[in-house]
């Protein structure tokens, strides 16, 4: 089975999605801006990494 992973980190929220290919949702994360030019570089990435390690341990899927 293939997954999908969307990542949005707009100015007021971070979300995190996996889905399978008919779209239907795995897991999902939810925080506040990850926006770098409002948090810094260093903060944003941070947060989009553990994020990403969050919805990968939900969905029980590694990043390989």
């Amino acid at each position: 089975m293939t997954f999908w992973m969307g990542i949005d980190g707009g100015g007021s929220t971070l979300r995190v999605a996996i889905t399978t290919d008919d779209l239907t949702p795995v897991a999902e994360y939810r925080a506040g801006s990850a926006n770098p030019n409002v948090i810094g570089h260093d903060r944003s990435a941070a947060l989009i990494r553990g994020a990403v390690r969050s919805v990968l341990d939900q969905a029980a899927l590694t990043a390989d």
